[in-house]
């Protein structure tokens, strides 16, 4: 760094040497950096002075405060200086740990420095007027030039005295000079190399706190100020500028009194090669080394602040003033959205600053007449705006760089670090650390979710075959896996929209579980070609089938390094988890929403094992609250589970910041799914949730298998090989625990295991209600049993992983004996058991599932219901005993059956006119068409066989025309009418339409989204013209129509509903509020604040107060 600009230097008793110096001496003007370095480098090796230079004498003086812990350390290092001070004297301010008489009676001390005194003080006197008691006790000696500050819990290295009156020798110019500061553990992690600050006062902590000691800054010379620890400076100016002020804290007033010392003309700098080690003990009664609260942060940051407040120009004091606040607001700002609550804290403790203007004043006219120098003169000891931006982007990379383990033990040993070249022995060539491939092969995790891949690549070859994986399919079909030909739109609007579901729709909630799958979708499309698909929904949701189980057994193996058992025994664990019968069960039923509760719930309980641990963060505790409440939106009985154990730690936590963090798991996914606790009270609800259904008859399971975690069964013999899994949780159990944390967590998930194998065991005797089957009739269903067998199998592999812990150092005691035989031998065993267990249960392939193949409902249906017109088809299918009719339209159904609505939305009047054509009525017949149109229905589909009587009876329908035969069904078109005020104009049917006051169609109003939303333009019309939306009349209690935000009202009794629109031009909107009204933007914004607080930013490091 460049010094500042001083003046002549005064005549003194260093002039001889003044004249004297090298072109390489520190303070000569034409050396260049590497010069001066090695000048200061060379240290005690310098030449001896020229005569006539006298010896400056040096007084230390030493304050004492109850040090006696690092007392002996200090007394030490002063008596083993290589150049040793003149005198000491030791102001003792009313220790009551006997460090006076430490000093005293240290021998060594008595014997390097000729003069050894201790001042007494009273306990209310400030370091800074300890120091003043001290210079006051040296008199007028002459033989005093320089002080050096020692604080009594540091402890300077040999060389340290001769190094900083080296320096100070070598230029006449310099009156203050700083050691580097070490910490007093770790000699190679830095404290402090000078104080940086940049000219607004904001501190650079420039070398970090802790940072290694690396050489790094052993260049750096001139600095605004150092420390008061080790701080050498010349008698005669710290009395003229009247010392540190007491008014500061440290170490403002050490900032501030450099800066005077600045300002007066004489140089400070830093010399590197002094090193002093110091615990910097807080000077209390008790001398605290625990880390300073956030109110001491704010304190100093606010102090350093004031200093540069009293110091500035008296014109830039307003400017500085404003820029203080700003910066600390936008900063403090900016540091909560890093999630930095407690820095932005401290950082706005600047602002303090503004808050003592009359210290400033006065600190700044005690200075006036000291004043040689101005402002400007200082710049190159300040940090520049460069530098400055570029310590923060070494923070930042420092904040996102991961955490590294270090080993302390060497980092602490204070051994100096060999960055040279070593011995050639010591270099072992023919050990090569392990390649990447090679790591990835043999870890386990990556093997069980390959082996786990390729059990489900296996299971669905069939599918595989059929084209699962076209972008552009149906994706999978079966089970409890509906058809569902949309994308993420039609399902969010599905989750979102007050009416909603196929057909005619109607007001029953689908469960928060259908805007998570919406999210997965949407997340989908984003991938190649996906969007542009058919049926991007169906196409994702296959995938995910196909990805459930490698997936599950990778989360799992993830969650289990919450437990310290060994990677092998884990990625055991997480291949049986991912490939054992509940995931079997829930894949070859097409419960997706099941199988992807089976991906999140290890992670979930990992988030709640690691939440009791010492060493967890918020951020994580955050995260499994959100993972929760993903669950318990796929799975709501889940949130039982997790509700309950949140709260247990709540109340008897060992500590308030675990509490605090089960607080956190417990209230995120009750604020966010709290729109549907009320409904959850229903058993019925929080058991019947889509996926969750077992429609009668009931496959017949025997119990025994149901309690091995195989809820649709297995073949004996494969469901007895998982026996040897519960007999390990068993011996677990059994195995005295390694703490008490770990016996409650045992425990704890025993409990769970047990209410998962009464649930299993008992499901299909919970009759929740009615479901539509297939055939579209409702049947009783029942509650799936895998539920239970999912938390069972939860708990008996966590119990069986537990239980492993610590087996490696019994096994591995006596080498390569018989325990480690034997050990590995019952781990291949295991594995053995699992892969030929999911071998054998995959070789029929999982047949509940086959691949969609192209919709029934004919494209150009599709495409009329997609677009603009949006109308929608009716498809008969005649029966021995009746006609079926089916109203289907763009909006999807449900992605997962669920229980069946207890109401369902009234017809508009399709089935009348069906039934009057069935009937073969003349005035059914003659109006058919016409009344189809007002309904919106676009086509007919008749699935019977040409000959079918009713076939004819469409042929003569008046505004029908046969489009022609595929795919054993009948297609007839509903045609157009025409306009009633634009001649030549043809209507055609569709979902939303205005109409004269009599009922004649005028013009189709475009569709934007289902069930009849919209936002068009509405030209100028005629008086009392209507809207006319084909949706059932209950809709309408639902909808809300506006012209230019003024609220339309029904027309009395329409259906299909009707609203009177008015004559003048304006934009005409029909939506659908949010299902829970308000709550949905509160919802959203709990979810942001939700994902905000579980996102980590940076690593611990960065999260740390320093």
């Amino acid at each position: 760094m460049t010094s500042p600009t001083h003046p002549q230097d005064p005549p003194s008793e260093d002039l001889a040497l003044t004249q004297a110096r090298a072109p390489g001496d520190v303070g000569d003007p034409s050396a260049g950096p590497e010069s001066a370095v090695a000048a200061v480098a060379a240290g005690a090796a310098a030449a001896p002075a020229p005569s006539g230079v006298a010896t400056p004498a040096v007084t230390v003086i030493l304050v004492l405060r109850n040090g006696a812990p690092w007392l002996p350390a200090c007394l030490d290092g002063l008596a083993a200086q290589r150049r040793p001070p003149e005198r000491l004297v030791a102001v003792d301010i009313a220790s009551s740990d006997g460090s006076a008489g430490l000093v005293s009676s240290h021998q060594s001390l008595a014997e390097a420095i000729p003069r050894v005194e201790v001042v007494p003080v009273t306990a209310d006197t400030s370091f800074a007027g300890a120091i003043q008691a001290g210079i006051a006790r040296l008199g007028p000696d002459a033989g005093s030039d320089w002080l050096w500050l020692l604080h009594d819990d540091s402890a300077p290295e040999p060389d340290a005295l001769a190094e900083l009156v080296s320096a100070v020798r070598r230029s006449p110019s310099v009156g203050m000079a700083g050691p580097k500061v070490l910490e007093w553990e770790r000699p190679r992690r830095l404290v402090e190399v000078g104080h940086q600050l940049t000219a607004t006062g904001r501190r650079i902590f420039a070398p970090a706190p802790g940072e290694r000691d690396q050489g790094q800054y052993d260049e750096r010379t001139d600095v605004l100020a150092v420390g008061s620890c080790g701080m050498l400076v010349r008698r005669s100016i710290y009395t003229e500028l009247g010392g540190l002020d007491p008014g500061y804290p440290d170490p403002a007033d050490s900032l501030d009194l450099g800066w005077r010392t600045q300002l007066a003309g004489h140089r400070v700098v830093v010399v590197p090669e002094a090193r002093v080690r110091h615990v910097d003990a807080r000077y209390d009664v008790a001398r605290s080394t625990t880390a300073e609260g956030m109110a001491a942060r704010r304190a100093h940051r606010s102090a350093a602040r004031r200093v540069a407040l009293a110091r500035c120009s008296p014109w830039a004091l307003p400017f500085l003033s404003i820029w203080v606040v700003v910066s600390s607001v936008v900063t403090a700002l900016a540091l909560l959205l890093l999630k930095r609550p407690a820095h932005a804290w401290v950082e706005l403790g600047d602002i303090g600053a503004l808050a003592h203007p009359i210290s400033s004043i006065r600190s700044r006219w005690a200075f006036r007449r000291l004043r040689r120098l101005r402002r400007r003169d200082l710049a190159t000891v300040f940090v520049t705006t460069g530098e400055s931006v570029r310590h923060l982007i070494d923070k930042v990379h420092e904040a996102l760089t991961p955490d590294r383990d270090t080993d302390e033990a060497v980092l602490g040993t204070g051994a100096a670090a060999e960055s040279g070249p070593v011995a050639e022995e010591a270099d072992n060539l023919t050990v090569l650390p392990a390649s990447l491939p090679q790591r990835v092969l043999t870890n386990p995790g990556f093997l069980a979710v390959a082996a786990a891949g390729a059990a489900s690549a296996y299971g669905l070859r069939q599918a595989l075959r059929a084209g699962v994986l076209d972008a552009e399919g149906y994706g999978l079909v079966g089970g409890e896996l509906q058809r569902v030909v949309s994308g993420s739109a039609g399902l969010w609007h599905t989750y979102r929209d007050a009416w909603s579901g196929a057909g005619w729709g109607g007001p029953s909630d689908t469960g928060p579980g259908t805007g998570v799958l919406a999210a997965l979708v949407w997340l989908g499309e984003r991938l190649p070609y996906v969007a542009d698909g058919r049926s991007p929904a169906s196409v994702v949701l296959a995938w995910l089938l196909l990805l459930g189980m490698p997936l599950a057994t990778g989360t799992a193996y993830l969650a289990s390094r919450a437990i310290p058992a060994s990677r092998w025994l884990r990625g055991v664990a997480a291949l049986a988890w991912g490939t054992g019968g509940v995931a079997l069960a829930a894949l070859s039923s097409g419960r997706v929403t099941v199988l992807l509760a089976h991906i999140l719930l290890p992670l979930v309980a990992a988030g709640v094992v690691r939440s009791v641990a010492p060493n967890a963060t918020f951020t994580a505790a955050a995260a499994t609250g959100l993972g929760a409440a993903v669950l318990a939106a796929l799975v709501p009985l889940l949130l039982v589970v997790v509700v309950v154990v949140a709260a247990v730690i709540v109340v008897v936590g060992p500590s308030l910041a675990r509490r605090v963090r089960a607080l956190a798991i417990l209230g995120i996914p009750i604020a966010l799914l709290l729109p549907w606790l009320p409904q959850w009270r229903d058993p019925a609800a929080l058991l019947g949730a889509p996926g969750l259904l077992e429609l009668a008859p009931v496959p017949a399971v025997s119990l025994g298998k149901v309690a091995l975690g195989f809820p649709d069964g297995m073949p004996t013999w494969v469901a007895v090989l998982a026996i040897g899994l519960y007999a390990a949780a068993g011996l677990a159990l059994l195995r005295r625990p390694r703490s008490r944390r770990v016996s409650v967590g045992v425990w704890t998930m025993a409990a769970l295991g047990l209410v998962g194998l009464a649930l299993a065991v008992f499901a299909r005797r919970i009759v929740l209600g009615g479901a539509v089957a297939a055939d579209g009739t409702v049947t009783s269903a029942t509650l799936w049993p895998g539920i239970g067998a999912q938390l069972l199998w939860l708990a008996v592999l966590s119990i069986a992983l537990t239980g492993s812990v610590g087996l490696t150092e019994v096994v591995g005691a006596d080498g390569w004996g018989w325990r480690r035989i034997a050990s590995g031998l019952g781990l291949v065993a295991i594995a053995a058991t699992v892969v030929v267990g999911v071998a054998a249960a995959l070789r029929p392939g999982i047949g509940g599932l086959e691949v969609a193949t192209a919709t029934a409902v004919p494209a150009v249906a599709v495409e009329q219901g997609r677009g603009t017109d949006g109308n929608r088809m009716v498809i008969l299918t005649p029966t021995a005993e009746r006609l079926d009719l089916e109203v289907v339209g763009a909006e999807p159904t449900s992605v997962v059956r669920g229980l069946a609505p207890t109401s369902w939305a009234a017809d508009p009047g399709v089935a009348e006119v069906v039934h009057a054509l069935a009937s073969g009525q003349p005035s059914g017949v003659a109006g058919a068409g016409p009344a189809l149109a007002d309904l919106g229905i676009g086509f007919v589909s008749l699935r019977a066989a040409g000959t079918d009587p009713i076939v004819r009876t469409l042929d003569a329908t008046a505004g029908l025309t046969r489009l022609g035969s595929t795919d054993g069904q009948i297609l007839w078109r509903v045609l157009t009418r025409p306009s009633a005020t634009a001649a030549g104009e043809a209507v055609n049917p569709s979902r939303a339409r205005l109409t004269t006051a009599d009922g004649k169609p005028i013009a189709v109003v475009p569709m934007s989204g289902p069930h009849g939303q919209l936002v068009a333009s509405l030209p100028a019309g005629l008086d009392g013209r209507r809207l006319v939306v084909a949706e059932s009349p209950d809709w309408a209690e639902w909808a809300e129509v506006t012209v230019d935000g003024r609220t339309v009202e029904q027309v009395a009794g329409s259906s299909p509903p009707a609203y009177l629109l008015p004559a003048t031009a304006g934009t005409l909107t029909v939506s659908l509020p949010p299902r829970h009204g308000r709550w949905y933007q509160i919802h959203l914004v709990l979810l942001g604040i939700a994902t905000f607080l579980a996102v980590p930013f940076g690593n611990r490091r960065s999260r740390r107060l320093r």
